[in-house]
């Protein structure tokens, strides 16, 4: 077994592939800090030749973000005193700017002439953006939502961001995004949702609809429970044809839900009251319908109170204007909070 792991080329192949490192660095009193690299750790400095020790630490130390000095002299305090050590920062590489680095090492005590710390110096920008995409998708959601996924439409890979305990093990038997929302919609949903629900495991509906500038894709539903539940598919902040990463996100709408039937429930009663309703801007002298029943008036949603008043002088006896026009007029508001009138039309 261990014989797989003797051939220095191939370990170094692995460790290049995942982008780490390994170094030594020896500290001597009287003598300046000196840091040992091997391939992979040159290219992940930005060298391309082995310079002197003292050289390859100053390579490495100098371009550590400043605000990073502390958290790496800790780091070093704990391995020089036996301790597991690892840190995380930022280093600004000569070649590919800012990137993200994560370092762990352990004190070498056969060295006799000093300490002499050994370890591994990984590159993990990709790994820090995915964990800012993240962080920027729940901010952007906001903490309702108990279930959020980050979809690929091109091969259909997920990778969880927030999940509900109790979907642990569904989530942990599928690769694809679109064979587990088949088997969550067949297990949790209500049979008349399913139609409209599978039409989100289609990436070329999803794809679509995102293409059109359409914010959210998103279904209504009910699960087995009752309650009133919402899925949405929404473009990832770094979408793009050559990043197609969407987020599916998953919340119950039960309280959204009864606001929307109570409002349905105030409108009918208004509607079986009243023929006009509208809400009047007596600054702005602008009028924003409510509700209108009626044929006689040709009005829109918003519109000025001039041409609202010429319409409706129109359909009265001129003997009503004025009681009419009182009603509209802001001084009599500042006298009373309420006002009423008769006329006729």
């Amino acid at each position: 077994m261990l014989d797989h792991f003797k051939d220095i080329v191939k370990v170094q192949e692995v460790l290049h592939e995942a982008q780490t490192g390994l170094w030594a660095i020896e500290l001597d009193e009287g003598r300046e800090p000196r840091m040992y690299a091997d391939n992979v750790m040159l290219e992940l400095l930005g060298l391309d030749h082995a310079p002197s020790p003292e050289e390859c630490y100053q390579a490495w130390y100098s371009r550590i973000h400043k605000d990073y000095y502390p958290a790496v002299h800790r780091c070093v305090d704990r391995a020089v005193s036996n301790e597991r050590a690892e840190v995380e920062y930022p280093w600004s590489h000569p070649l590919w700017g800012t990137i993200y680095v994560r370092c762990g090492g352990v004190r070498d005590w056969n060295y006799k002439g000093g300490i002499c710390i050994r370890g591994y110096h990984q590159n993990i920008t990709d790994m820090h953006k995915v964990e800012q995409e993240h962080a920027a998708i729940i901010q952007t959601l906001g903490e309702n939502y108990d279930g959020i996924f980050l979809c690929n439409l091109r091969d259909g890979c997920f990778k969880i961001i927030k999940t509900p305990e109790n979907y642990h093990d569904m989530t942990q038997s599928f690769s694809n995004y679109n064979e587990l929302l088949k088997c969550y919609i067949n297990a949790v949903a209500t049979e008349e949702y399913w139609p409209s629900l599978m039409e989100l495991t289609d990436p070329v509906l999803i794809k679509g609809e995102i293409d059109r500038n359409v914010k959210r894709v998103e279904r209504l539903y009910r699960n087995k429970d009752g309650a009133w539940r919402r899925v949405s598919f929404l473009p990832s902040p770094r979408y793009s044809e050559s990043h197609p990463w969407v987020i599916a996100a998953f919340d119950g709408q039960d309280v959204e839900v009864e606001k929307k039937l109570n409002e349905v429930t105030a409108q009918i009663a208004v509607s079986n009251i009243y023929t006009l309703v509208m809400s009047m801007d007596l600054i702005k002298m602008e009028y924003s319908c409510i509700h209108y029943s009626g044929s006689l008036l040709d009005l829109g949603q918003r519109g000025s109170y001039d041409t609202l008043c010429e319409q409706i002088c129109a359909k009265m006896p001129e003997e009503d204007h004025d009681e009419f026009k009182a009603i509209f007029d802001l001084d009599n508001y500042r006298e009373r909070s309420y006002l009423e009138g008769d006329f006729r039309l």
